[in-house]
């Protein structure tokens, strides 16, 4: 997918239009057609960092350097209390028992899914 691909589905995602986007960035609206057109290839570093933000990607993603459009924050040890527990308990658990208690965490954290992929544990 090319960046003007990139951004313009990102810009339909967010129900935006062209002179939204153009407004948000301090361009004009022909502006935003020719860079998702591929008319303009050549954005200006600050224009992407400012397409990143309005869009809640990383730069890298929008250039194609990656796939992710959100990058993964690298891991934190566990700290908490709670978190220590329940992960020493589960690991302690019968299989069956562990079955079920992951069933529970899964509907616990069923609103938070998308920060949860399988390829990022």
């Amino acid at each position: 997918m090319t960046i003007g691909e990139k951004l313009k589905t990102l810009r339909e995602e967010h129900k935006m239009t062209l002179e939204d986007v153009a407004s948000s960035i301090g361009v004009g609206r022909a502006t935003v057609f020719k860079y998702e057109n591929g008319i303009i290839t050549n954005i200006p570093l600050d224009k992407i960092e400012l397409l990143s933000k309005l869009f809640s990607v990383s730069p890298a993603y929008l250039m194609g350097w990656e796939e992710r459009k959100h990058p993964v924050a690298p891991r934190e040890p566990v700290t908490t209390s709670e978190a220590i527990i329940i992960s020493g308990g589960i690991d302690k658990m019968p299989k069956e028992r562990r079955q079920q208690a992951m069933k529970i965490l899964q509907a616990a954290f069923a609103d938070y899914a998308e920060l949860f992929k399988e390829e990022d544990i």
